[in-house]
């Protein structure tokens, strides 16, 4: 019997709950991968929560080291054919991925990197030119780096050559479709103003005079700051029933989706391929969303949900949805039909197979 290909996957799970981490849950449990290849894991998670990512801070410094000698160790000990490395955005951390890249190409492996964000060319110019020479020369040394779709393809322009990028979407398992009637509008994420709860509640603000309808956030707080504001902008509505219900899972999300009016996810900093709305779709949800990352791919504008530019347009469009029930129903078709076709798991994961057998058979 011929041997699988091994792969060592480096990269957090959960808890804490972020893309990253769900992610490498997603790819380690995953049948038709574990079937193909023998799948390592080298765990890099602090329980901390997402509030210590990118950090520098003696625990990121202590996890960092043990890790880097956790994978020396591995690979000295393994016979690993390949590692993938989801790359962070950050100075701290790409730091350790870059060491990650280097030891991995010390011991002759190929390497596949993954960005799972929008904004590292972004964190690649505002650094100093010491750290871009470091990027540039880990750069060099991947066999094949990942994006989430076509457009983020100009992050790594002049970085990596264009032949070596390969897009995979993020994909969810295709459930049975449990919409009911509608009972509120979901806002279901990290909260924090960057991930655009002010945006959302600014646009309810405008709609609060005239309207009656429940509005419910769902997620963890990134700080107590954004939290205490947010309450306070909460206690100002008359009509709007808003409420703050704090992270689910499992089935009480599941309920959530099921009994939604639609989505609203209003990022208004960069966002790769977010899980909740890919999520949302596969529960043939309206997704009201901002133009980040990937969400235009997902959200087609006036066909599956609206694109926003500013809390006036979300108002608007949260009233014409509210409004018109043959639309919502329309939209909910298309975006079940956009999950099935694009974002359902078993298309994604046969992208990977194939990305990580062209890698490994590469020359180089």
């Amino acid at each position: 019997m011929r041997e699988k290909i091994k792969i060592l996957i480096i990269g957090p799970t959960p808890p804490p709950y972020f893309g990253t981490a769900v992610a490498t849950q997603k790819i380690l449990q995953n049948e038709k991968l574990n079937e193909k290849f023998d799948l390592l894991h080298l765990d890099t998670s602090d329980r901390r929560g997402v509030e210590n990512i990118g950090r520098w801070d003696l625990q990121n410094i202590k996890l960092a080291i043990f890790h880097i000698l956790k994978l020396f160790l591995l690979l000295l000990k393994k016979k690993v054919n390949l590692t993938y490395i989801p790359i962070a955005q950050n100075v701290p951390g790409f730091l350790r991925d870059g060491i990650f890249i280097l030891i991995s190409k010390l011991f002759g492996k190929k390497v596949v990197c993954h960005l799972r964000g929008s904004y590292f060319r972004d964190f690649y110019e505002r650094t100093n030119s010491i750290m871009r020479f470091y990027i540039k020369l880990c750069l060099k040394k991947v066999d094949r780096m990942i994006v989430l779709c076509e457009r983020l393809k100009k992050i790594f322009s002049g970085l990596i050559d264009d032949k070596k990028i390969s897009v995979v979407p993020n994909g969810l398992p295709v459930r049975e479709l449990r919409r009911r009637k509608g009972e509120h509008f979901l806002y279901l994420s990290n909260l924090s103003a960057g991930k655009g709860v002010f945006f959302a509640l600014n646009g309810l603000k405008i709609l609060d005079k005239d309207l009656h309808f429940k509005f419910i956030f769902a997620g963890n707080w990134r700080n107590s700051y954004d939290k205490k504001k947010a309450i306070e902008i909460i206690k100002s509505f008359k009509k709007i029933d808003v409420q703050l219900v704090g992270a689910v899972k499992g089935e009480e999300k599941s309920e959530l989706m099921s009994k939604s009016i639609a989505l609203i996810f209003t990022p208004v900093h960069k966002e790769g391929m977010p899980w909740v709305i890919i999520e949302a779709l596969s529960y043939g949800l309206p997704i009201i969303s901002t133009d980040r990352g990937c969400i235009p791919d997902m959200v087609k504008d006036g066909e599956n949900g609206f694109i926003v530019k500013d809390e006036k347009d979300l108002a608007e469009k949260i009233k014409i949805l509210l409004e018109n029930e043959e639309l919502r129903e329309k939209m909910c078709r298309k975006s079940r039909e956009i999950f099935l076709n694009y974002y359902n798991e078993d298309k994604s994961m046969e992208k990977f197979i194939e990305v990580f057998h062209l890698t490994f058979s590469s020359k180089g």
